[in-house]
């Protein structure tokens, strides 16, 4: 009976003068193999062979065997620094709780069960799937019953342990990882940063849906994905994410069916039973109805209509300002040559031929020669002129000094003082301008100021370039008699009214018609504090071009 053997092995190991292992020792199993013995002595694993003993050691270091166990001619190792090991017949070792959810190094006992090892570490039970050294299941111990666990015996679907307070039973989990259930635990579709419920269908707007899954399994998380798809018009692109408790992100561009599959994977392999699948709709954009697309039709329609009618009246109001330019052009032109035949006035040319005669009878050859070349270079400029819309400012300037020098020689000498100014900075030969737009200011001052005054006569003509504007400001400055007595003395002697100077400023007139903004004339009267005139200031701004 048993009492017998047990009595046989008890006299045998007292009659044992000679231990095999001289220490102490948890924990002893034979392999079925090839009958070897390990034994998990205190500090050390031995194996015990007809050949002897060995001290199997892990990573050239001792090992802390704690419970010992076979699976598939594997030896399981439980230790109390090197957490479960698995030595193979090769005498190579495996860490299969390398990954294990309770970080546990210490195992104080380690069973088998088909392909799962049961392993007690302190306050759990963790089971192992060996085959994959997957953690199946982390069976925590209530902190009433830790303390010192006798023994854990495994039924079909449950472990019972014994401790030195009581005894407890856990459900366990299957060990075979298949027909995993995934359920979805919420759906919502985001219209500017709103969450909704989703259902049968969305409105055109939504921007992206969230779907969150979960699994009985979580414990398992760190092993499975999640496969998935968004399926529109019988296309479907599969994607895999790690198994997390975040929502599932999808976005939905276009109008229309769409079906979201979603299933779990473990080695790339599927352990969902069934699928799980959501069908929605979104709808389409008010601009994508028929309703809309045919009034945006006739919307157009008219707008093109509208457009051509528009077109139409803008090419006859192109026409029509065509037509009015070129009757300013035309009117300008005329101008200018009325302009240009105030200057050669038989006034202007009797005065220039009676001072060349006086300079001939006085006997005065070289003032003579000297007026006449000055008289006919101002004609030729004056016909020359008259061919030109625009001439360079050195050009203009010339003419200027030709007409002063002419215009001096009428009054008695040292009574006339005339001073041209110009400033450095203006590039006279770029700059053009209209002819003869500034001689006509300098003769009105010369006939209707100077001419009628007694006494010092003075004239200063500065030219001034403002880069800001782009503008020439010519400022022409006499201390005549002022434009109120010369006015009152023109009608009393209409002959003597200024023909030239309106021809001039009609003809400013009509060029900013053409070019607004492109001449302007300011008159000063200036002065003095008795009331009394000290002649007129003219100011003329030019646009200036290149």
């Amino acid at each position: 009976n048993e009492n017998q053997y047990i009595n046989q092995i008890r006299n045998a190991i007292t009659q044992q003068s000679n231990p095999i292992i001289p220490s102490r020792t948890y924990h002893v199993s034979i392999s079925k193999k090839d009958g070897t013995i390990y034994s998990a002595s205190k500090g050390d694993l031995y194996s015990i062979r007809k050949s002897g003993i060995t001290k199997i050691l892990f990573k050239n270091q001792s090992l802390a065997a704690q419970s010992l166990a076979f699976w598939k001619d594997n030896l399981l190792i439980g230790t109390l620094n090197k957490g479960l090991l698995m030595l193979d017949k090769t005498g190579h070792f495996t860490e299969l709780n390398k990954n294990a959810k309770t970080g546990n190094k210490i195992i104080l006992d380690c069973k088998v069960r088909n392909d799962t090892a049961f392993i007690y570490e302190p306050g759990y039970i963790e089971l192992i799937d060996l085959n994959t050294n997957i953690s199946i299941q982390t069976i925590p111990i209530p902190q009433t019953a830790q303390g010192s666990i006798y023994n854990f015996i495994i039924e079909k679907d449950y472990i019972n342990v014994t401790t030195s307070k009581k005894v407890y039973r856990f459900k366990l989990v299957p060990n075979q990882i298949k027909n995993v259930p995934l359920y979805i635990l919420e759906a919502n579709y985001f219209v500017n940063g709103t969450s909704n419920m989703l259902g049968a269908n969305i409105p055109d707007n939504a921007e992206f849906i969230e779907v969150r899954v979960s699994s009985p399994y979580y414990n398992l998380r760190d092993n499975l994905n999640i496969q998935f798809t968004l399926k529109y018009s019988g296309n479907e692109k599969w994607e895999s994410i790690p198994y997390t408790n975040k929502p599932i992100r999808l976005y939905p561009t276009k109008s229309g069916d769409y079906e979201f599959i979603c299933r779990l994977q473990m080695n790339d392999q599927s352990i969902t039973d069934n699928d799980i699948k959501l069908k929605f709709n979104k709808k389409k954009a008010y601009w994508q109805t028929s309703l809309f697309i045919s009034t945006s039709t006739i919307c157009i329609l008219l707008i093109i209509y509208s457009l051509y009618k528009r077109t139409v009246k803008s090419v006859n109001k192109k026409n029509a300002q065509l037509i009015y330019q070129l009757n300013l052009e035309n009117q300008l032109i005329e101008s200018s040559i009325t302009s240009i035949k105030a200057q050669m006035n038989p006034h202007f040319i009797f005065n220039a031929l009676n001072t060349i005669q006086s300079f001939i009878y006085n006997n005065e050859k070289n003032n003579a020669s000297n007026y006449l070349g000055k008289f006919s270079g101002l004609i030729r400029s004056i016909l020359d002129f008259s061919q030109k819309s625009k001439i360079p400012l050195n050009e203009e300037i010339n003419l200027i000094e030709n007409y002063c020098f002419l215009e001096s020689k009428r009054f008695s000498e040292n009574e006339l003082i005339v001073t041209i100014e110009i400033e450095k900075n203006i590039e006279t030969e770029t700059i053009q301008l209209p002819p003869l737009l500034i001689q006509p200011f300098i003769e009105n001052s010369f006939k209707h100021g100077l001419f009628h005054k007694e006494g010092q006569k003075t004239l200063l003509i500065q030219l001034k370039m403002e880069e800001s504007l782009k503008k020439l400001i010519v400022t022409i400055n006499d201390n005549g008699i002022g434009r109120v007595l010369s006015r009152e003395i023109n009608e009393k002697n209409p002959k003597q009214s200024g023909f030239g100077i309106k021809a001039n400023e009609k003809r400013i007139e009509l060029i900013n018609k053409i070019h607004p903004g492109s001449v302007s004339i300011c008159f000063t009267d200036k002065y003095d504090d008795n009331g009394n005139s000290l002649g007129t200031t003219v100011k003329i701004e030019i646009l200036i071009t290149t």
